[in-house]
């Protein structure tokens, strides 16, 4: 943390600016619409002070305001704005089961579309669905959509403006104390809080979402300079980012003033129990229950010392560093989605126009949706709490060598040692390992629905480690169950392989002139892999479960008992690697007259191990067009029988880059300068 120091006067500063749509022209979306004809209201106040100077006694202690020194400063931003959306919506009268439009030029297709009975494969006639065929959750999703207000480019024909504030507050604390004339302690302490309040969530007002997240930072640094020729600075930090998501409370988000009475596959209740699911329906918007509530923090812990020696002309550093790092996560859900599955809760449908494996439907997302015939149905049950942990050792050493006038050389290298992924203090986290799975205990899925009806659930689940730790008790069920302890793997509690790497950073600079330059280098940089935001151990079954679902009635997801569906899971790739990247470059600088230096030069970089995900339950293409697999379920179709998809976290992608760069700069002189930059690069990646 950098952060000014204070003086021997004391000084003190306020300031404030200011953004106002008073100053602003209205857009041309806007403008559509008589409701919105007019500037979008827009406040922006950025405002604060900081006050420093020496503390003393005065004609006592420090009397010559040489010893402490403090800094305290607060800044506020705040801004008022609206955001708008435009979005298409099913008409009136689809919200009765009347899609007559749809046999003519429409917005929701491009052709005519002729809607089918599921049951005959005839057509309905007049493109009507009788009342009694209408599924009374089908159509609540209908009629949860907000009513058209107009005709707008793109074929939308709704549109709405929601105001977004946003607002934030930094305190920031920095003392200064010099006990000797050669030692400085530095305090400094950070107090970062921000809100913000999302407008829409998918482009509706439904659950729109708002983050508050205060942050602490606090570091303390002690540099002493041991002599003319050796400074060593020792530094502790720790700071904690804490994330609270809300969902904005009002009518709109409760499933139950929108009539939508279907049953939940889990009975536990959810952490919103009365809010709507999502739902996705082809050429209209979504309505999306988002993923919220959820909460997480991230406390880290930073120890280093860091030493400098200059001996004649090398001038050396080295250097320790740990860290120990983590996050105190709920809210373990992939707020992407993922085919087949959701981030909600309270559940997601998805309605679509073709349903899979040839399933009867009606030819459209919309009619389906009005018979209640989904797609896929997913669920999440519930939600699981994990402290995860995980270290970090690190040391360097650098020598800057001045070779002579010309030659300047710099050569050193930086090791690191991670325990890659994170574990957690409880243990509730669990991976799929294929070589685990064990194909005479493969679970018996039934052909036509997909769900799981006798055999292993769990096979292929490990959890990481021997056994509970103590302060696992009494935190979540599955730890005073006995039938999970087989799950165990016998190893580490770390899920992935303790990992050491080390990589080097050369340099050179040689002046074949005083107008002429060349410089090269080379370096390696170790990443540090957290939580990801999309594979969550610990948001696995048993701690917290999915269901997925293909091809049911939006009325009841989960059939007239109780069944076993096959499982949604989250995995990383045992063979994980440390994500890392070399970087090199070479450039020629000569100065070319008139005060001007002219600059090429050869940028390079590669990343190896980068994070990607694939399936590992994915079908092998082709699978569902073979004749022996028509009408069966694609769960009863996956090499992993007993599971729905399994996302794979892997650290398996490269990227490269390569630049031509070319610069002409001026220095300013005689009241002229000028700058010319040019870069021709390519970049891939896997």
């Amino acid at each position: 943390m950098v952060t000014r120091s204070g003086g021997r006067e004391f000084h003190g500063s306020f300031y404030e600016y200011l953004r106002n749509n008073a100053m602003d022209a209205n857009s041309w979306s806007r403008n559509q619409s008589t409701a919105s004809n007019f500037t979008a209201p827009f406040k922006y106040n950025q405002y604060g002070y900081n006050i420093s100077g020496p503390v003393f006694i005065p004609k006592g202690w420090n009397k010559n305001r040489e010893k402490l020194f403090f800094l305290f400063a607060q800044e506020w931003v705040k801004l008022r704005q609206e955001s708008s959306t435009f979005q298409r919506v099913p008409s009136m009268a689809m919200r009765n089961g009347d899609f007559s439009e749809l046999a003519g030029t429409n917005i929701y297709y491009n052709a005519p579309r002729v809607i089918n009975d599921p049951n005959t494969g005839a057509p309905f006639p007049g493109n009507i669905i009788p009342a009694s065929r209408l599924s009374p959750n089908g159509i609540a999703f209908l009629r949860t959509y907000p009513q058209p207000n107009g005709v707008f480019p793109g074929g939308n024909n709704f549109f709405q403006v929601r105001p977004a504030p946003r607002a934030q507050r930094k305190d920031t604390y920095s003392i200064d104390y010099n006990p000797t004339s050669n030692q400085v302690i530095r305090f400094r302490h950070s107090n970062f809080a921000y809100f913000e309040s999302n407008a829409f969530i998918s482009g509706f007002d439904f659950a729109p979402s708002q983050l508050d997240r205060p942050n602490k930072t606090a570091s303390i640094t002690h540099t002493w300079t041991l002599s003319p020729t050796m400074i060593n600075e020792a530094m502790f930090a720790a700071s904690n980012d804490r994330v609270t998501i809300g969902v904005q409370r009002g009518g709109r988000f409760q499933r139950s003033v929108n009539n939508i009475t279907y049953p939940y596959l889990f009975p536990e209740p959810k952490e919103i129990n009365d809010k709507i699911p999502t739902v996705n329906i082809p050429n209209v918007g979504t309505i999306d229950g988002g993923p919220y509530p959820a909460s997480s923090s991230g406390p880290i812990y930073q120890l280093s010392n860091n030493f400098t020696k200059i001996a004649g002309n090398h001038t050396i550093k080295a250097g320790i560093y740990f860290e120990r790092s983590g996050q105190n996560d709920f809210d373990q859900s992939n707020v992407a989605g993922v085919p087949g599955g959701t981030n909600n809760q309270n559940g997601r449908f998805v309605f679509d126009d073709v349903r899979p494996g040839g399933a009867p439907g009606t030819g459209t997302g919309l009619t389906n949706a009005a018979l209640g015939l989904f797609s896929t149905y997913a669920e999440i049950g519930p939600r699981s709490f994990t402290p995860y942990r995980g270290h970090l050792f690190e040391f360097f050493v650098q020598d800057s060598w001045r070779v002579n006038q010309k030659l300047k050389v710099e050569i050193g290298m930086r090791a690191s040692r991670s325990n890659g992924y994170y574990k957690s203090l409880w243990g509730n986290m669990a991976y799929f390992d294929p070589r685990a799975y064990d194909l005479s205990r493969a679970a018996v899925v039934d052909r036509t629905s997909g769900n799981v009806l006798s055999g292993d659930r769990f096979n292929g689940v490990r959890i990481p480690g021997t056994g509970w730790p103590q302060a696992a008790i009494g935190r979540f069920p599955a730890a005073s169950d006995p039938q999970w302890n087989r799950l165990f793997d016998g190893g580490d509690a770390y899920p992935s392989p303790n990992q050491f790497d080390v990589v080097p950073r050369v340099g050179l600079a040689y002046s074949f002139t005083n107008k002429q330059v060349i410089r090269a280098g080379f370096g390696g940089f170790i990443s540090r892999p957290g939580v990801y935001d999309s594979v969550f151990l610990g948001g696995n079954p048993p701690f917290q479960p999915m269901a997925s679902v293909t091809n049911g009635s939006a009325d009841n997801p989960g059939g007239a008992t109780r069944t076993a569906f096959p499982q949604f899971f989250m995995t990383i790739d045992p063979a994980y690697k440390i994500p890392r990247s070399y970087n090199w470059n070479l450039s020629y600088q000569r100065e070319i007259g008139f005060a001007t230096t002219l600059e090429i030069g050869y940028v390079g970089t590669v990343g190896n191990f980068l994070a990607r995900e694939r399936d590992l339950n994915q079908l092998p293409t082709g699978t569902t067009f073979r004749p022996e697999n028509q009408g069966a379920n694609v769960n009863s179709l996956r090499p992993f029988r007993g599971f729905a998809n399994i996302n794979m976290l892997e650290h398996s992608g490269r990227s490269t880059y390569h630049g031509l760069q070319i610069e002409a700069n001026r220095r300013f002189t005689k009241g002229f300068s000028y700058g010319f930059a040019y870069t021709l690069s390519k970049t891939m990646d896997n």
